[in-house]
């Protein structure tokens, strides 16, 4: 249900683009340079909750896994993409963001996703919030607690969300991303805000 991007204006490291998904334009921030992190980092006072998700290049060797290629981050501003293994710096604006216990950062999996970050980054993340959990308790349906973000999506949301092999599955870990890669990356982090929005606001 992806649209296509649109609109790409490309500055050496940094690529500025509109994702189109369930008829909203999502500004989209794909960088590696540190400045252009702290930046946008910086504009996101007062956001409580923030979608989180990372993608990196598939391994098919048995008990080797590739380090963390993106780490995407997404609020009601829009979506920050971080190459990470391209990333000149981290910025501290980054890690005080991360490490917050006051934002919220919603994902799935995001406990395993935290620890693999502090192991290949060294970033911790603070306010970790599963969102099968989350929806688990709120709708109460144990079954949503092992659901993945397609899942979530349809059953909180509404929501059908493609995730194609041809992508999930590609290389993260290119310098020059795909269109298709970056369409799907924000979604994700999209998608993760949207889900983790709408089972908050229950509790209010």
């Amino acid at each position: 249900m992806a649209g296509a991007a649109a609109g790409i204006v490309t500055n050496t490291n940094t690529t500025c683009t509109e994702v189109h998904f369930a008829e909203k334009s999502i500004q989209t921030t794909v960088t590696d340079d540190g400045h252009v992190v702290e930046n946008w980092v910086n504009q996101q006072t007062g956001q409580e909750i923030v979608g989180f998700d990372m993608e990196w290049r598939p391994s098919f060797q048995r008990g080797w896994e590739n380090d963390t290629a993106l780490l995407q981050l997404c609020t009601d501003n829009g979506c920050l993409i971080i190459q990470m293994l391209f990333l000149d710096f981290i910025p501290e604006a980054l890690v005080s963001f991360l490490k917050d216990p006051g934002v919220k950062l919603v994902g799935v999996g995001i406990e395993r996703d935290a620890a693999k970050l502090m192991n290949d980054h060294g970033l911790e993340c603070g306010g970790q919030v599963e969102l099968g959990a989350l929806a688990a308790e709120k709708l109460e349906r144990r079954e949503l607690k092992q659901a993945g973000l397609k899942g979530l999506a349809k059953e909180v949301l509404g929501l059908r969300l493609s995730k194609p092999k041809s992508i999930s599955m590609s290389n993260w870990a290119w310098a020059i991303l795909q269109h298709r890669q970056i369409q799907y990356a924000c979604i994700d982090a999209f998608v993760s805000l949207a889900i983790g929005k709408k089972l908050m606001e229950s509790e209010n």
